[in-house]
């Protein structure tokens, strides 16, 4: 089992993340392994979000099971542009893609029963958390003034009466 294993990792890299060039350089080096951490990271989104994929078809749920699909497809898009050495563009696209995903599973817990909303919300902040280890600052910023934006919008247009039942003194 430890050769099956050992076979398909070293499989999973040298197909997700070839050598072009020998690896000489401290920077290229520190490079390899951010986009072998990239790769590990989409494989292990990927395999989580197939069984939510089953999961949704089991239970019938066919609008969570297109954001899924939708989701592979991101992933499968991020895994490219890593393979291609873009791997700033890879994780960005990652990681909005992760954040639109957290925002929707959040909007749809929150349909349900609206305390969920006051709280649902807060694993976006983990995705920009975990953003700052692979993109620069620029990229944070502006990821996390259109996270706030989106939520801002979200909290005062979209879901503004039952925001303004949850925080009233009677409840």
């Amino acid at each position: 089992m430890k050769n099956f294993s050992q076979t398909c990792v070293s499989w999973w890299f040298a197909t997700m993340v070839p050598v072009y060039k020998p690896l000489n350089t401290l920077a290229a080096r520190e490079n390899m392994r951010k986009r072998r951490i990239q790769s590990a990271t989409l494989l292990v989104s990927m395999i989580l979000t197939l069984i939510s994929i089953i999961f949704d078809i089991v239970t019938i749920v066919t609008l969570s099971t297109l954001l899924s699909c939708a989701n592979i497809f991101s992933l499968l898009i991020s895994l490219w542009l890593n393979r291609r050495g873009h791997m700033e563009l890879a994780w960005l696209q990652f990681f909005v893609v992760q954040s639109l995903n957290i925002f929707f599973i959040g909007h749809s817990l929150s349909i349900e029963d609206p305390r969920f909303m006051l709280w649902s919300f807060s694993p976006m902040i983990l995705a920009l958390a975990s953003a700052a280890i692979f993109l620069s600052a620029w990229m944070i910023i502006g990821l996390a003034v259109s996270e706030n934006l989106l939520l801002f919008w979200y909290f005062l247009v979209v879901r503004h009466n039952e925001l303004i039942h949850l925080l009233s003194p009677s409840e």
